[in-house]
């Protein structure tokens, strides 16, 4: 009893201790190494001022974890491969797959060497700026996560960046089909675990706009919570940083937004970058696999996860991965397969972000992506000088012609083991097109504008898996905008947020779908809801009478693309919408905003658009009969550039600056804004931030107006 007292007051006196340091320590760092200021508007968006660069990443680093600390650690321990240690076994297949892909052991080794002094001291800057928060909150630390570190963060980077182009899809099919040997398919959508990683994108040029203006839209489709969930940031350094945007958990730079001279967006795309490969093992030891014409060793790893059991307690998991030189390795019972995948052993994304953020002209920031240590994504880009530029960013792997690389690839032969990737001129873009505009919204790039300046499909072979379909949103934005000869602000605006689905749609093929099927008309509910689905009009504002019932029958088939159902499956899904209707509402023709929810803060908001609409909102259908949003049109910006290269900007974020913040004034503070279509002023210039002044404070010093 008395050893056990001892052993308890020896934990509470090291606690103490290493309290003491910590802040001591910390307190140190905030005196002698940066000089930063937080701004906070009025409505809670942090304005980050420093003197340096270093300054502003300490800095941001406390602001955003202030406002959400909790996610910026998730991410921190997904990096090490330790969430199911703390969240049990449904994070263990994100555990396995860092694992797996050697993440850690990737950044580890190459950090030094990759990695440029600038960048580290940004890194390491931010880190202090995290762990400096934490000392001064120990209670929101997460288990024993304990020191945050720099290769916590970019490996937060690689990890992200590789599964943005698809690579989860093709783990998920080969273990999916782990029994028998099926054909492999391209990821052609774009969601995940039914969340979009979708987004929306323009640029107007002055030749096209009302006023001589040029227009840039950032407007990426997100979860609204969790590691992939944006956060709004003013970063300004004496150096030159000044940037406003969009950043995620556990990131120094912005990934999109505007600086005074340019500013770009991304839209997610889907290139073939992964290869699969069918690996033959020597009959007599099976651990080599053949290539050249010799057996060759597997790399053996450990992988070593703690898994929570019933939030009691952990116990250890070993297991022994393999890699080949193709790749990660997997051993099913039709064969034992390696993956491999663009940007391997890539970690420079920070390095390629932070000089676009600090670019001040279209030749500084195209030769911050020409760096290409992003693998894929859509840049849509804008500037004061009039420009606009839309890029399909791929690292396409320079394969050998021969073979179908749609299909599995023999892993015995050298001349399969690409090692380079395609030349930058070799990417589809446009630049300055004379219609005057650009857009995309995850469609093919063959379709960015009307007129000539469209990429020629022809030029692009099909090995490059480029898409060629038109989600609804690119068929609007079509639509819209080449129908409109002189673009002002309020069109943009309107563009934006259209709630109608173009009549080449999926929804709009499915709807005819139902309605042509051969369905029995003994049931009245059935009658009324043909009749309220041929009368729907494709729109989905919150009055709409017949978007419930359309969104509900074809809900489970939007995929951004036209896919054929078959008939009785649309039939089925219809009767099931309709009946739900009628047993939760009264009526078929319910007003869409009464099902279509934002559930923030204590208020249930209606919502106008839909899976797929301009203006995006993904659902979760609940008990209730509603459609709770979760995901979709998230963190929008609107940058203006007048005729004399002057920049203004609104935006909006659909719950507010503190993300996790439940007792904050800002953790829902702009989702009436969001609900109702409208936006705030972004405020760039210091004076107009100091006009319009919350709190004024050095990190931990926080003095409130």
């Amino acid at each position: 009893m008395f050893s056990l007292h001892i052993i308890k007051m020896l934990k509470i006196l090291t606690i103490l201790i290493t309290t003491s340091f910590s802040l001591s320590f910390c307190d140190s760092i905030i005196s002698t190494k940066y000089d930063v200021e937080i701004l906070r508007d009025t409505w809670g968006v942090p304005h980050i001022y420093g003197v340096t660069d270093k300054d502003v990443a300490f800095g941001f680093a406390f602001a955003h974890s202030e406002d959400d600390f909790k996610t910026i650690q998730d991410v921190v321990l997904q990096t090490r491969g330790k969430l199911s240690s703390i969240y049990g076994k449904e994070t263990l297949p994100i555990d396995y797959l860092t694992n797996l892909l050697r993440v850690r052991e990737n950044v580890e080794q190459n950090y030094d060497k990759l990695i440029s002094s600038e960048v580290k001291d940004i890194i390491e800057a931010y880190v202090d700026g995290l762990n400096y928060y934490a000392s001064l909150n120990p209670g929101e630390t997460i288990g024993e996560i304990g020191q945050i570190t720099a290769h916590d963060i970019v490996s937060g980077f690689v990890f992200r960046t590789q599964f943005l182009y698809g690579l989860d899809f093709y783990f998920n099919f080969l273990f999916e089909s782990k029994n028998q040997k099926k054909q492999p398919q391209l990821p052609r959508e774009v969601w995940r675990d039914g969340a979009p990683l979708g987004s929306n994108s323009f640029a107007v040029s002055p030749n096209r706009s009302e006023n001589d203006e040029t227009f840039l839209l950032v407007n990426a489709h997100q979860p609204w919570d969790g590691p992939i969930a944006w956060y709004e940031v003013h970063l300004h350094s004496e150096e030159g940083w000044n940037i406003v945007g969009g950043t995620l958990p556990g990131s120094p730079v912005v990934f999109v937004g505007h600086n005074e001279h340019l500013g770009w967006a991304h839209t997610l795309n889907t290139p073939d970058l992964i290869d699969i490969y069918e690996l033959t093992i020597n009959p007599d030891n099976n651990s080599q696999y053949l290539f050249d014409g010799e057996w060759i060793d597997f790399q053996d790893y450990d992988s070593s996860l703690n898994l929570r059991i019933l939030k009691l307690f952990n116990i250890n998991l070993n297991t022994k991965l393999r890699w080949s030189v193709h790749g990660p390795v997997l051993d099913l019972k039709h064969g034992t397969y390696a993956i491999r995948y663009a940007a391997m052993n890539e970690i420079r994304q920070i390095e390629q972000w932070f000089k676009m953020n600090k670019a001040k002209n279209f030749k500084e920031w195209e030769d911050a992506v020409k760096l290409r240590y992003l693998p894929s994504l859509n840049c849509m880009y804008a500037d004061n000088q009039g420009n606009i530029f839309y890029l399909y960013n791929a690292a396409f792997p320079k394969r050998e012609s021969s073979y179908d690389w749609k299909d599995y690839i023999p892993g015995d032969k050298s001349e399969t083991l690409w090692t380079s990737r395609e030349d930058y001129e070799y990417l589809p873009k446009i630049y300055n097109p004379a219609s005057g505009f650009l857009q995309n919204c995850n469609s093919t790039p063959f379709q960015t504008t009307d007129g000539m300046d469209n990429p020629n499909i022809n030029f692009f072979p099909e090995k490059l898996g480029i898409e060629k379909y038109m989600t609804n949103r690119s068929l609007r934005a079509i639509e819209l905008f080449s129908s409109d000869l002189k673009i002002s602000q309020d069109d943009l605006f309107k563009y934006k947020f259209d709630m109608e689905y173009s009549k080449q749609s999926a929804i709009a093929k499915y709807r005819d779908e139902i309605l042509e099927a051969n369905i029995s008309q003994t049931d009245p509910i059935i009658n009324e809801a043909l009749k309220v689905l041929k009368d729907w009009d494709l729109k989905t504002d919150p009055n709409n009478k017949g978007a419930a019932l359309a969104i509900l029958s074809t809900k489970p088939y939007l995929k951004n693309y036209y896919e054929k159902i078959s008939d009785s499956e649309l039939v089925d899904n219809f009767v099931r919408a309709a009946k739900l209707l009628k047993r939760k509402y009264g009526e078929i023709d319910v007003s869409w905003g009464k099902v279509n929810k934002m559930i923030r803060g204590g208020r249930s908001l209606s919502l106008g658009g839909g899976p797929d609409i301009m203006h995006s909102i993904y659902g979760d259908l609940k008990s209730s009969g509603e459609l709770e949003a979760f995901a979709g049109d998230s963190y929008i910006l609107f940058a203006t550039w007048d005729k004399d290269g002057n920049v203004s900007s609104k935006s909006v974020h659909q719950y507010g600056a503190a993300t996790t913040k439940k007792n904050s004034p800002h953790y829902s503070d702009q989702s009436i804004l969001f609900a109702n279509r409208k936006l705030k002023d972004v405020w760039f210039e210091k004076s107009d931030i100091l006009n319009n002044l919350e709190s004024k404070y050095r990190p931990g010093e926080r003095d409130e107006k």
